[in-house]
This record gives C-alpha cells, structure tokens and sequence, in this order.
C-alpha cells in the first residue's frame, strides 16, 4: 500500500493497518491478524477508486476491514470487505423532504461495481475529494 497506491493518505492508511493488525494479533496470538482476502478486496477498491478521501477503518471479529467515511452527523457511508470479493455496505443520509428524518440504505455488491451501486444516493459527493 504504501508504494503501489496513488492516493495522497497511503502512508497514514498503511500505518493504520499496521496498527490493526498488531491489535489483532496481541488479542490473539494464533490470528493472522487481518483476513488476506478482506485486505486484497479493499486494496482492490481503492486501486479502483483513487479519488476518496481517507475512511476511518476498523476490523470485524472475523479480521475483515470495515471502512468508513462520514460528513457531519447525518451522512455515513460504510462498507464491510469480505474476503469473497463481495461488499455489505450501509448508507445514512438526511431525507430531503422530512429533514427530522433519516434514509438509510444497505445492500451487497461485489468491489468493482460498489461505487456505480451506490453512486443513486449521491454517496460520491462526499466521500470523494
């Protein structure tokens, strides 16, 4: 990551999963730390998708990146990378006609057509720079 992707944050987002990954294996000394397949699925997304501001990352208690972006309270995007090749991913934005209330949107897609999926709910206006 930090030599092979073109996006500005790889640095900060190769420490980050260092710090996952030594997280993962102090918890438990017999895990692998991250999910391989997981990993290989977001560098795959983010090779795809270069132009996205940095996500907040996460592990799931089966070792899976989990990856966020956010902007302000009310609009979240969020995506599970499973080691498939699949995503699960959730969406949180504000209902334009009833601004008290909020859409939220969830749904699977493989990696290469997740952005063109959820690319409807305008989730591209803020995640991306």
């Amino acid at each position: 990551i930090r030599t092979s992707l073109f996006i500005p944050y790889r640095e900060n987002l190769a420490n980050r999963l260092v710090t996952l990954l030594n997280d993962a294996k102090e918890e438990d000394s017999a895990s692998l730390g991250i999910a391989a397949g997981s990993l290989r699925n977001f560098y795959n997304f983010l090779q795809l998708n270069t132009n996205l501001k940095c996500p907040t990352i996460s592990l799931t208690p089966e070792y899976n990146i989990y990856a966020s972006w956010r902007e302000d309270q009310k609009k979240l995007f969020s995506v599970l990378f499973l080691p498939n090749g699949d995503t699960r991913f959730v969406i949180f934005k504000p209902n334009d006609l009833h601004p008290e209330r909020q859409i939220r949107i969830s749904g699977t897609s493989t990696t290469d057509i997740l952005m063109a999926t959820v690319a409807p709910y305008g989730v591209c206006d803020w995640i991306s720079e």
